[in-house]
């Protein structure tokens, strides 16, 4: 159960003329995908990735899929029995190809999702970078900060 977005706040490239660039990967039980070097528009992806736990913690989803920009890859989560969450890192034409599969704790993963978003805003923040994409990144981190403190 060891499943973490990974995210390398110190090294976002933030410019006005596009959105935010920076490596953002998922690990699952060792495994990265879909590399550790995978460079993606990575406030707009984190904000995927935020509303998907959302979507399956409190609002009442069983399936989400969260893709990356580029290239065939995402990642379907589904909510399991007992607070789990089922991560299948999917690849290849249509995206059928399982790469990898792990399962999470659904409260420790978003926590440790909410913690990657508050490093990579304030990064933004401190490079004085603003987009209406951070703003929504903002407004997910809420919603989900908010859902888990009422748990």
């Amino acid at each position: 159960m060891n499943v973490h977005l990974i995210v390398d706040a110190a090294n976002i490239d933030a410019r006005a003329s596009r959105p935010a660039l920076g490596c953002i990967y998922i690990s699952m039980d060792g495994t990265d995908f879909p590399s550790s070097d995978w460079s993606d528009f990575v406030v707009v992806v984190l904000r995927w990735w935020l509303r998907a736990v959302y979507n399956l913690t409190v609002g009442g989803r069983k399936r989400e899929i969260v893709n990356f920009m580029d290239g065939p890859y995402s990642v379907e989560i589904e909510k399991e029995a007992d607070g789990i969450l089922r991560f299948r890192a999917l690849t290849g034409d249509g995206r059928r190809n399982v790469f990898a599969e792990a399962e999470a704790d659904a409260a420790s993963f978003a926590g440790d999702l909410l913690k990657r978003a508050k490093a990579v805003l304030a990064a933004c923040r401190e490079s004085g970078w603003t987009s209406p994409d951070l703003d929504e990144l903002q407004n997910s981190a809420d919603a989900l900060e908010r859902a888990f403190a009422t748990q």
